[in-house]
């Protein structure tokens, strides 16, 4: 098996510790950083050592990231032209993640607070990103996931 990397990623208010293989691609780095910090992949620039490093299906090491290397997390372009949908979207995950957590509502007052938080996902304009699509999707598949439960926990 190949060695591990112990990484630091820093930037877009994170600062996070990340373990990957070294065979592993940019593109599952960026995977294991959306995991730790909620950022999507395509919202995604990582600089290391100066050099930018844009081929998701490059290996880690190949793009010379070596152990205990510090990386840069900065938006990408695409997170520049949707960042006002993908901040909406974020605040109304927050609300799903509040929501989950009660379990003292009754089933009348679940089903109303789902139906609002859905109503706020449905606002939310994705002007034909296919990563803001996806994110909003996932989001109404929690809060649905709520109101199926019947207790507010997943």
């Amino acid at each position: 098996m190949a060695d591990e990397l112990r990484l630091r990623i820093s930037g877009c208010g994170h600062n996070v510790d990340i373990t990957v293989s070294a065979d592993a691609t940019l593109g599952e780095l960026k995977k294991l950083i959306e995991a730790a910090t909620a950022l999507p992949p395509p919202f995604q620039r990582l600089v290391a050592r100066g050099c930018k490093l844009e081929d998701d299906g490059a290996g880690v090491a190949a793009a010379g990231v070596a152990d205990r290397t510090k990386l840069m997390l900065m938006h990408s372009a695409e997170y520049a032209a949707d960042a006002q949908a993908f901040e909406a979207l974020s605040a109304v995950s927050k609300e799903i993640a509040e929501l989950e957590k009660r379990a003292d509502l009754s089933a009348a007052a679940r089903e109303e607070l789902v139906t609002q938080v859905c109503c706020k996902l449905d606002a939310v304009e994705v002007n034909g990103s296919s990563t803001l699509r996806e994110l909003r999707r996932a989001q109404l598949k929690r809060a649905q996931a709520i109101s199926a439960s019947g207790s507010g926990k997943l």
